[in-house]
């Protein structure tokens, strides 16, 4: 796929030679932002459906940013079409949050990495009581996993352990945190913090609904791309039920979901 991802153009750029440059703040998070990001997934579902001589624009000729839909596309075979992106991800207020909680854990370890014990801890807590933080909320969270770290507790429980350690009242247990000892290696990974499993399938279908539901003016057909962005990935198996479940996609023509590992068609 990098292969074929290398002769995309948007807007008159080569994407990978600028890819780099338009990441999220948080470098937890490898995803591009914006309309780049936009681009980067209508680049990566066109690339694999086969498509070549990829051209993407953000922008119309007189500067103004191209919206609904997101992005025209041209490619070989006189192919001109309209693209609107969609991230199908209900889950994007918890991973904020979640990736706020990573930075933490990963400034414990930078700051004392002795604390690790030769273990690598996963931090496990509750999407649905995530997602409801508030930021001061999510830095106490912070707070108690460091002190837990800090604690050397970890020292003193065996490899798989999976416990609750935090104490009655604490936030950490309100969000059903539970501590999880990998394996006994250190890598430069350090550390990971987790949202409990979510079904993408749902959130797939709202996903295509939603932009349905919008209102488009465009000269061109148009299509959806759908873009699953998930750590937990890759998700064949929803996207198999979402084609079986055969969603109805007016007024696109085409339906592309893809994430980041494979990917569907629909009608």
């Amino acid at each position: 796929m990098v292969d074929r991802m290398r002769d995309v153009k948007v807007d008159g750029q080569f994407i990978l030679e600028v890819v780099n440059t338009q990441r999220t703040p948080n470098h937890m998070d490898p995803r591009p932002e914006g309309k780049f990001g936009e681009a980067f997934a209508a680049a990566y579902a066109a690339c694999a459906i086969g498509l070549v001589n990829i051209e993407l624009s953000t922008s119309h000729d007189g500067g103004s940013p191209r919206e609904r839909p997101d992005l025209l596309l041209r490619a070989s075979g006189d192919l001109v079409v309209g693209v609107e992106v969609v991230i199908a991800d209900e889950t994007s207020a918890a991973r904020v949050r979640l990736m706020e909680v990573q930075e933490r854990i990963v400034r414990v370890f930078e700051r004392t990495p002795q604390l690790a014990y030769g273990r690598v801890p996963h931090f496990t807590v509750s999407h649905d009581e995530l997602a409801k933080l508030s930021g001061s909320a999510v830095r106490q969270l912070g707070d108690e996993f460091e002190a837990f770290l800090e604690s050397g507790i970890m020292r003193l429980l065996p490899s798989g352990h999976l416990c609750n350690v935090f104490p009655e009242g604490s936030l950490a247990r309100q969000c059903k945190a539970i501590i999880e000892f990998d394996r006994p290696t250190y890598a430069a990974v350090i550390a990971f913090a987790r949202c409990a499993p979510i079904e993408p399938y749902q959130a797939i279908l709202n996903a295509i609904e939603k932009k349905r539901a919008a209102g488009y003016e465009a000269a061109e057909p148009m299509w959806l791309v759908v873009d699953v962005r998930d750590p937990r990935g890759p998700f064949a198996e929803a996207l198999e039920a979402v084609k079986a479940h055969g969603p109805r996609i007016d007024p696109f023509e085409r339906v592309i979901i893809q994430d980041g590992f494979s990917h569907i068609e629909l009608p």
